[in-house]
């Protein structure tokens, strides 16, 4: 029975105590982010909502690390391009990618929607165009997204270089 190579093994640690501080800190962010909803416009979000969708969001972005994040991050690892810019600018584009392609606001059906954003009522789509509220709230929700892939990269980023050097 033949032992693993001591360095792949240090690679593997790394690359797993990496993974989960990227993935730790999602919910935290995410938690920051209803800490500033409440400020802005004082809506409470009950705890038990609060667990429930950060666990969701831990499947997301651990979704998004495995098949998109992981990859990407060995590309610019084996090309001599891993930068902390290309991680955060990578994070970004992976974690607002979902976002740009599920939210976007054009729509085909002809249709109508308006509800409350930012404790405002607004029109985002009159007889199917999307109105500047639309686009605002897409502009929103993607660099949302994007700012979670962003700060999970950097953390990660972080977390691979400190134990590079310990």
């Amino acid at each position: 029975m033949s032992s693993a190579h001591p360095h792949a093994m240090a690679l593997s640690k790394r690359l797993l105590l990496a993974s989960l501080c990227a993935l730790a800190i999602q919910p935290v962010l995410f938690a920051g982010w209803v800490g500033l909803l409440y400020l802005w416009v004082g809506e409470k979000v009950p705890l038990a909502e609060l667990l429930m969708l950060s666990l969701i969001i831990l499947f997301i972005a651990g979704a998004h690390l495995l098949f998109l994040g992981l990859p990407t991050f060995w590309a610019l690892h084996r090309t001599a391009r891993l930068t902390r810019l290309n991680m955060a600018l990578a994070g970004f584009f992976i974690g607002s990618l979902g976002a740009a392609l599920l939210l976007w606001p054009v729509h085909q059906d002809g249709g109508s929607f308006s509800a409350t954003w930012h404790g405002e009522f607004r029109e985002f789509t009159v007889n199917g165009r999307p109105t500047l509220a639309a686009w605002l709230l897409y502009l929103e929700s993607v660099s949302l997204y994007g700012t979670h892939g962003l700060v999970g990269a950097l953390v990660f980023d972080y977390v691979w270089r400190r134990r590079e050097t310990t």
